[in-house]
């Protein structure tokens, strides 16, 4: 790559990436009741959802902290390895609690397929800002940990969301 290469289309997509993030740990919280009207899924059991999704978004990112000086290359593969799962999860709660004789466990299937999304997201996309070379690099991270900045974005999403569902 070039010095004077423009990095805007990197720094974009590490922080959709975490958009993504903040999207799939809100919506399934969303849908509780929901989950409990259509699947009759008792109020406590859904309690499982956030601890499962926590659970397994941490263990993702313990296994991958093991991987060091990994090629580029396959580093994109699996940002888009990661993005794929998200959005796979996601869909896949429409569509899999049903298969199950009990609707919780298609539920924390699919969680737990969109929590290793969210994982890798996070595992990834901090370091490729990190390795960048910005002006202003502790700003960008800054922003890219935020917790107001991802909230935000994913209320927006979610209340869009709630709109088209009424």
């Amino acid at each position: 790559m070039r010095p004077s290469q423009d990095y805007s289309i990197i720094k974009r997509s590490c922080y959709l990436g975490f958009v993504t993030q903040a999207i799939v740990a809100n919506f399934t919280p969303l849908l509780f009741m929901a989950f409990h009207r259509e699947y009759q899924v008792p109020i406590a059991s859904l309690a499982l959802i956030p601890a499962v999704f926590y659970i397994v978004q941490l263990v993702t990112e313990f296994l991958c902290a093991k991987f060091k000086n990994i090629n580029y290359r396959i580093i994109i593969i699996i940002i888009i390895i990661s993005e794929v799962t998200s959005a796979l999860g996601l869909a896949g709660l429409a569509i899999v609690p049903a298969l199950f004789p009990n609707p919780l466990v298609g539920i924390l299937l699919c969680v737990s397929i969109y929590a290793v999304g969210s994982g890798l997201i996070e595992v990834l996309c901090s370091p490729i800002i990190e390795a960048c070379p910005f002006p202003n690099k502790e700003s960008m991270m800054s922003l890219l940990h935020d917790g107001n900045y991802k909230r935000w974005q994913s209320y927006r999403w979610t209340n869009n969301c709630r709109l088209c569902l009424w």
